[in-house]
């Protein structure tokens, strides 16, 4: 995608690996990012006056909040920011909640890196989804 060098994903996940994988990934393809160990880390950071980014990606399973929790309250806050979901289980109740939750995809993990960057890029424009349980 062109011009995502001034597009911020904010990265919310308690894995450090993936944390780290995906940092580095979406650097390295040209995209800004801020990156969160865990749910209540990235509402504090938001109480504190940061940007939400222009598409959040999320984990699903965290154990200070979950990603449906995590969608929810954000919304409540009226923050409308696009939001990708990763999951280990992409086809369960709670990857159905967070799609029902306004979740544009659920992505499992691992997940292919193109079909990351595809995704979050179409979030983003908010088009059609492809690949993930979003499927329509």
């Amino acid at each position: 995608m062109e011009h995502t060098d001034r597009l911020l994903v904010a990265v919310i996940d308690d894995d450090n690996a993936v944390r780290t994988s995906v940092g580095f990934l979406l650097a390295s393809s040209g995209w800004r990012t801020a990156i969160y160990p865990g749910s209540r880390t990235f509402m504090e950071a938001l109480a504190g006056g940061a940007r939400p980014g222009h598409v959040m990606l999320l984990d699903l399973h965290m154990p200070d909040m979950n990603g449906v929790e995590l969608l929810l309250a954000v919304r409540r806050l009226g923050i409308r920011v696009p939001a990708v979901v990763l999951s280990a289980d992409p086809q369960g109740e709670l990857a159905r909640r967070a799609l029902l939750a306004g979740a544009h995809t659920v992505l499992g993990k691992p997940f292919d890196s193109e079909l990351l960057l595809r995704t979050l890029a179409q979030a983003y424009l908010r088009l059609p989804r492809t690949g993930g349980t979003g499927n329509p």
